[in-house]
């Protein structure tokens, strides 16, 4: 099926956000099968902030929910970006790199120390 023009804007709208990125790296990461409150706590913010992203990204077709017990649990909808071309698993491999990466320059003092030890490329 190829995706509608709406639909890729809110796809790639979704994705623009470096929190619902990490979202999508977390959800993923820990066997597509998280409630709000432990996404919060992986990310350190309230649990009506996650609430509000995975909203956006429910409505962009990204992740779905389904209910267990009293939770909602969430899970990455891989063909939403398959239908983009874009490899899921490449992807989330990608993201979480650099993910991983940004974590560990931020706990440099400045960007010349990170520049210094080439883990990123700072202009």
């Amino acid at each position: 099926m190829c995706p509608s023009v709406l639909t890729a804007s809110e796809v790639f709208k979704a994705l623009g956000s470096p929190t619902r990125l990490r979202m999508l790296q977390i959800i993923a990461s820990t066997g597509n099968d998280l409630c709000v409150g432990m996404i919060a706590k992986r990310l350190g913010v309230s649990q009506p902030a996650v609430s509000q992203q995975l909203k956006v990204l429910k409505d962009a077709g990204l992740i779905t929910a389904h209910e267990r017990g009293h939770y909602v649990h969430h899970e990455v909808r891989t063909a939403c970006l398959e239908e983009f071309g874009i490899d899921t698993a490449g992807f989330l491999r990608t993201l979480e790199a650099e993910l991983n990466l940004d974590k560990s320059c931020e706990h440099l003092e400045s960007s010349a120390a990170c520049r210094a030890m080439n883990h990123c490329k700072v202009d």
